[in-house]
């Protein structure tokens, strides 16, 4: 499988991991790179601050973190994500629903490592757009 997903909580496991996969391949083929190899990694938000301090010298939770493993046209690269931070964003963007938080966050980290990025309100306008688009195409996997 192209995408992988790794569970630090063992009691955590998303149950569509298939579609998802599914999903992201169109995505990256949708904007005319291949797939490579994904992991997503779900992870403690104490984790996620971890290499978050380590590595991009940041102290605070977030979502998602990125790490770009891409090569010419074949992304590839690693996910890691803090289901907690994740399930307290979805009140506020994704109507109070985990699974549409999650979906919107995995996508998100796609679109990085496709090369879009969210710096300036104009990248984050342009993000957003890209990513309402995508999960658009999710019901129909």
């Amino acid at each position: 499988m192209k995408v992988t997903f790794v569970y630090e909580n063992k009691d955590l496991k998303i149950s569509n991991e298939k579609r998802i996969g599914r999903w992201l391949e169109e995505v990256v083929r949708s904007e005319g790179k291949s797939l490579g190899q994904i992991s997503v990694n779900f992870v403690s938000e104490k984790v996620e601050n971890q290499i978050n301090k380590k590595f991009l010298n940041h102290n605070y939770p977030t979502d998602i973190i990125t790490f770009d493993k891409s090569f010419l046209n074949k992304i590839s690269g690693d996910l890691y994500i803090a289901h907690e931070v994740v399930k307290r964003n979805a009140a506020d963007h994704s109507s109070g629903i985990y699974e549409k938080e999650l979906h919107r966050v995995i996508v998100h980290g796609i679109l990085h490592l496709l090369g879009y990025n969210d710096k300036t309100e104009k990248e984050r306008i342009r993000m957003r757009s890209l990513e309402d688009k995508h999960l658009s195409y999710l019901e129909s996997f």
